[in-house]
């Protein structure tokens, strides 16, 4: 087979890599290649759906997709738009979606957290072992009015612990679960890729639906390890620590 090489940066393609995993399929929201014809049976089917480029990053290239009673309407992270209709709606959306190869994926509706929209950040790294840990953890929140946490766009940060906290205050057992779950899929994705391909740091991207599914809506090859800083100083000492052990093995 040859020395492992690092994973396609391709989000349908790290997409279809998870997907034949079954530990992991039942995390994944329902993806395809974008087309107005995909994007029209995805609306049909849950009434929501999130167009990306394939290499965006950064919170950018995302746009946001709701079938209304009566027409569409459509949101980037700078406005909102609304058609009546569906060919007016494909016309209508960035150029990007036009221009770039993207996916379409189901919308999951995100656990809130003081009114804001989130999602949870957990980054993993092969370790002394040659295994991956779990080295962070951390929620990130939305601005007002938008669905996109990403910080560069004007998100904020918080623990892991405040955000199961507020989310389940009343119910400290599923809190407990929904932290298990999401260490257990991370370390998951880590073992199922482990063997084909040779990154050493995973940053994945959750969200969390009501009923506290975890589901995997990005893994990022590149996740910044500083921001770490801001949630915990022992998780950022861990991550740099993996970091400078991994640059020494692999040079």
């Amino acid at each position: 087979m040859g020395d492992p090489r690092p994973i396609p940066i391709s989000k349908w393609t790290k997409y279809c890599i998870l997907k034949q995993d079954a530990k992991l399929s039942p995390y994944l929201p329902e993806t395809h290649p974008y087309s107005p014809a995909t994007l029209a049976t995805m609306l049909q089917a849950h009434g929501r759906a999130v167009i990306k480029s394939e290499m965006g990053e950064g919170g950018n290239q995302v746009v946001f997709v709701h079938k209304r009673h009566r027409g569409f309407t459509w949101h980037d992270k700078q406005k909102r738009y609304r058609v009546a209709h569906f060919r007016e709606l494909s016309s209508q959306l960035p150029d990007f979606t036009k221009r770039e190869r993207c996916i379409v994926q189901r919308y999951v509706p995100l656990q809130r957290m003081h009114g804001h929209a989130t999602d949870i950040r957990m980054i993993i790294q092969k370790n002394e072992r040659e295994l991956f840990e779990v080295s962070g953890a951390f929620v990130k929140i939305a601005p007002s009015h938008t669905l996109i946490t990403n910080v560069k766009q004007g998100g904020t940060i918080d623990t892991l612990s405040h955000y199961l906290e507020y989310c389940y205050s009343n119910n400290l057992k599923k809190a407990s679960r929904v932290r298990r779950e999401l260490y257990v899929v991370s370390l998951s994705i880590g073992e199922s890729v482990h063997s084909t391909y040779s990154n050493t740091v995973y940053g994945i991207d959750f969200g969390i639906s009501p009923s506290g599914h975890p589901f995997i809506l990005e893994i990022n090859t590149k996740p910044s390890l500083n921001i770490l800083q801001e949630v915990d100083t022992g998780m950022f000492k861990r991550a740099v620590e993996l970091r400078t052990y991994n640059q020494l093995l692999h040079t």
